[in-house]
């Protein structure tokens, strides 16, 4: 029965394991994983200068902030070309980048305005309107760098970023200092999936029951050697009579 037990919960797992790997799993790339990308933000052609914010869009990529902002501040600093999105002083909301259809990969440029402290870039992905997934990554640039970041693995037609101070979790009305340039979708991926730590623990967890029937089952065929070597010997026993 325990033998049976442990077989039926590693299939279970193993099931579960599968299942996971066949949903959507957002990968989080923290550098460059695609080249030659179908279509491109480079926000290159917003006015130099500040302006009042106002959406922008270019290659069915648009762009808006969501929240409180006075000016956005185009040439305060770019990752590429001379033009970049940025709310000048911050503002109190985030970044809504939105596709002209569903995507499976995204890439970006991103920093902060922030001139000290510890910013970190807080996002999420949303599929008609449901959420997909969302985290935190640490170590945002301060003021005039930026990092190349990304997702991969799951289905969303929209994205929404800022920079908050501190690993805090996404705050649509937080302090924000984002700076975005470089939106890339629709190239050829670099590097493969990797599994989020949610999916190693369960190929974990599948990998232990696994091992736990197989120190389990060697008893078994020992036993039904066992039993064919006894049936062997009544079987010579009655021909012996006979």
């Amino acid at each position: 029965m325990r033998v049976w037990m442990a077989g039926r919960l590693a299939a279970m797992a193993a099931a579960a394991l599968v299942a996971t790997a066949s949903a959507d799993a957002v990968t989080v790339h923290t550098g460059q994983f695609m080249v030659a990308p179908e279509r491109f933000n480079g926000f290159e052609g917003l006015p130099g200068g500040t302006f009042a914010p106002a959406p922008y869009s270019e290659m069915g990529i648009s762009v808006s902030y969501e929240g409180r902002a006075s000016l956005l501040w185009s040439d305060s600093q770019a990752a590429e070309g001379v033009r970049s999105w940025y709310v000048n002083g911050g503002g109190f909301g985030f970044t809504r980048v939105t596709f002209d259809g569903a995507i499976d990969a995204v890439q970006f440029a991103a920093g902060s305005g922030w001139p000290a402290g510890t910013p970190a870039l807080q996002w999420q992905l949303l599929l008609e309107g449901a959420l997909v997934g969302e985290g935190v990554i640490e170590g945002l640039s301060i003021f005039t760098g930026f990092g190349i970041f990304g997702f991969s693995g799951a289905w969303f037609d929209e994205m929404r970023l800022q920079a908050l101070d501190g690993p805090r979790p996404f705050n649509p009305g937080g302090f924000d200092g984002l700076a975005l340039d470089s939106i890339a979708v629709g190239g050829r991926l670099l590097s493969p999936a990797i599994p989020e730590p949610a999916t190693w623990a369960l190929m974990i967890a599948g990998f232990g029951l696994v091992g736990a029937a197989a120190r389990r089952r060697p008893g078994a065929p020992a036993r039904l050697i066992a039993v064919r070597v006894r049936q062997a010997r009544r079987t010579d026993s009655s021909r012996s009579r006979t």
